[in-house]
């Protein structure tokens, strides 16, 4: 298997334009164990000029 390639398309755009990503992609355990993550990478703003990034991870099911 392994993540789409549309959805890390979708979170280069988000990271390129500054904007918020929610989405869900294959990641793997340390064993290899593949699993369904759910997350949602949110910029930290100053003004308008992004300082950092925030990302947030949850497991979904195994495959």
């Amino acid at each position: 298997m392994g993540t789409d390639k549309k959805v890390t398309r979708r979170l280069a755009e988000a990271l390129n334009s500054g904007k918020k990503f929610e989405g869900k992609a294959i990641n793997y355990k340390k064993d290899g164990t593949p699993f369904i993550m759910f997350w949602r990478v949110l910029p930290i703003k100053v003004g308008k000029k992004i300082e950092a990034w925030i990302a947030i991870q949850r497991e979904g099911s195994a495959i």
